[in-house]
């Protein structure tokens, strides 16, 4: 028999967390964190794991717990974004001397989050090529694929199994054409799959009409920027999300061809951009140079405060496009870093706001707080990492799933990826499967009864 967990993501964009079992053999795809929970909870203190599974920060471990399922053979971590990887230092206690897996720049980054924690990894770890088959046992072979996403050596997992394979699809995008890394090729990745029974598929971007832009777009839309206004005289700054190296790149190279000595800002883009240098995918030392910890920021911005470096010559790369408190952006903006904007200023949001209500508020803050200031404000000069509703059609055409459960998505996100199947011909609650966290599925391959393939139950 074929067991399916909805641990987490399947509430909220975040928490990611799947478990799969297969004749008593589970896999647990993804431990990740919902990161605006995260981020409130751990502003003022830090909180203890039964905290941060209450406050909703990690997925409810202790859900696992309560299916009686064996002990995980395997934690498999799709990509490195920290709404799949960030939860693992807070609950893998629950999984002693369980082996980790994950493609090169995941596991780096994992290694990054515990020394950030001050903690060990006390697992066993494994690294895999992101196109990898891996036999764990009779009842579940793992196949990996590379493809395109907003982070570096993102995969999509399948686990094979006697009752048919699911695929796991949180997170993609459709890009022939990425800056770095591998591009998307469905044709393989269909390949390499097979038949696929269960599609568990990504659903961020599903009311998003058409298909999302190739990560190459950025260039063209900071081409085009940079054609039209006149920075001659004043301080450029810009943000992204310090994971994306693919546009860290494009936004460094271009800035140099700007005439602009370039400086990344802070620990967070540091410990991306050094794996990525690591790794051999991007140096960025060769561009750019680093001011990472805080005494050297404050000196650092004291000095553009005050004139004492050339605004006209510098750009800056900072964090804060989400507007979050602790970043960059927003210290600068509330006096706990000197304020080194100046009217006409030029500050660039290379990304579009997380469709999260504290994100939101967040933003809708420091926008105002920059208007204040007088600065010139460029927003979404950005493409998206997941598929719009175009691309959701041609990726469900290509793996052709015989049920589909939408993932990666709160209500409205779900309810829209439903509509998009829905469209296709597939049908709610025959073969579109609507989930929440905390539900399971059974499924036997041997039930000849047509009209109930799958049971749905809550996990009590």
């Amino acid at each position: 028999m074929l067991k399916i967990a909805f641990i987490g993501g399947f509430d909220e964009v975040g928490k990611n967390c799947v478990a799969i079992n297969s004749n008593g053999t589970v896999v647990i795809i993804d431990m990740g964190l919902d990161i605006s929970k995260y981020i409130e909870i751990t502003e003022d203190n830090i909180p203890s794991k039964n905290e941060l599974i209450n406050y909703g920060a990690v997925p409810n471990i202790e859900e696992y717990e309560k299916l009686n399922w064996p002990k995980p053979k395997l934690i498999f971590i799709a990509h490195g974004h920290l709404d799949h990887v960030g939860a693992i230092p807070h609950i893998i206690t629950h999984f002693k001397n369980v082996k980790i897996m994950g493609t090169a720049f995941t596991i780096k980054i994992l290694e990054k989050i515990y020394l950030s924690e001050r903690k060990v990894i006390e697992n066993p770890i494994e690294i895999i090529n992101s196109d990898c088959k891996y036999y764990v046992d009779e009842n579940i072979t793992l196949v990996t694929q590379p493809i395109a996403h907003s982070i570096l050596d993102t995969t999509i997992v399948c686990i094979k199994t006697p009752d048919g394979n699911v695929v796991y699809a949180n997170d993609f995008k459709i890009d022939t054409k990425p800056v770095l890394g591998k591009p998307t090729d469905l044709k393989k990745i269909k390949k390499a799959f097979g038949e696929v029974k269960f599609l568990i598929t990504d659903s961020t971007g599903s009311v998003d009409d058409g298909k999302s832009m190739s990560e190459e777009m950025v260039k063209k839309m900071l081409d085009d920027l940079f054609s039209y206004i006149d920075v001659k005289e004043n301080l450029i700054v810009v943000t992204t999300f310090s994971s994306h190296i693919q546009r860290l790149s494009t936004i460094v190279k271009k800035l140099k061809k700007e005439h602009r000595k370039v400086f990344l800002i802070g620990r967070s883009l540091e410990k991306y951009t050094s794996i990525a240098k690591e790794l051999g995918y991007f140096n960025f030392d060769k561009y750019c140079e680093k001011v990472l910890y805080p005494r050297q920021i404050q000196k650092f911005f004291n000095k553009i405060k005050n004139n004492k470096i050339d605004r006209k010559k510098i750009a800056l790369i900072i964090t804060g496009h989400q507007g979050e408190p602790n970043a960059i952006l927003a210290k600068i903006l509330s006096d706990r870093l000197p304020d080194i904007f100046q009217k006409d200023d030029v500050f660039i949001f290379s990304s579009r706001i997380i469709p999260v209500q504290m994100h939101i508020e967040n933003r809708a803050i420091i926008d105002q707080q920059l208007k204040d200031r007088k600065v010139r404000i460029f927003k979404d000069i950005h493409v998206s990492g997941h598929p719009a509703k175009e691309d959701l059609r041609e990726f469900v055409n290509m793996m052709n799933p015989e049920f589909i459960v939408p993932a990666h998505c709160d209500k409205r996100l779900k309810d829209s990826a439903v509509e998009v199947y829905q469209n296709m011909g597939y049908k709610l609650n025959e073969n579109i499967i609507y989930v929440n966290n905390s539900n399971y599925l059974e499924y036997e391959s041997k039930n000849n009864d047509k009209k109930e393939k799958f049971k749905l139950n809550k996990i009590d």
